[in-house]
């Protein structure tokens, strides 16, 4: 009901090409990364309980839709368990979170922008101690370790988003540009 007529018929349209993207598109990591038990078992914002909970499903169950529906208590919701399966696909532990947010904000990157907000990022480029990268090949030229570090996630999580769909290839952030809106004519 909020959403615009045009941005709900881009993601109709979206979907039917692509498809959306979902949680269940990583069934079949999550149950080899659950049932091995191949993960650092920290992971951010989830307690040993959940993290038994939803390990003990994977056992018992062979799709993912399940072991989230069982795992679901008074206790955990559905996108806690759903955010906790997330957090273990990316590797997204309770230090890894204390580390990055020791750093602070490492650098701004620009995934789109029209002439008005590219004007407002050059103002702050002058003015701003954190690194603008445009493209994301750039932030090589930056040599800031703490930077690879949360730059390497990002990366990670780009890779896995496009993982689910066929078409894309590994290493999108150094393929894909800024979107640039341009000026439409008076």
């Amino acid at each position: 009901d909020f959403l615009p007529k045009e941005s709900l018929s881009s993601l109709k349209h979206y979907n039917q090409v692509h498809g959306l993207n979902s949680i269940y598109n990583y069934e079949a990591q999550l149950l080899y990364l659950l049932r091995t038990e191949s993960f650092n078992k920290k992971i951010f914002d989830a307690t040993e309980d959940l993290i038994n909970r939803i390990i003990n499903n994977s056992h018992q169950y062979n799709r993912l839709e399940d072991i989230i529906r069982e795992s679901v208590s008074k206790t955990y919701t559905v996108s806690r368990v759903k955010r906790t399966l997330l957090n273990i696909l990316l590797g997204y532990t309770e230090e890894l979170n204390a580390e990055l947010g020791s750093m602070g904000p490492s650098y701004i990157r620009v995934l789109a922008s029209n002439q008005k907000g590219l004007r407002i990022l050059n103002k702050i480029k002058q003015e701003s101690q954190l690194p603008i990268i445009n493209k994301f090949s750039h932030y090589h030229k930056l040599k800031n370790p703490g930077l690879n570090r949360l730059i390497g996630l990002d990366k990670l999580a780009t890779d896995l988003f496009f993982l689910a769909s066929k078409k894309s290839p590994y290493n999108m952030d150094y393929k894909v540009s800024p979107y640039i809106k341009k000026e439409e004519a008076p």
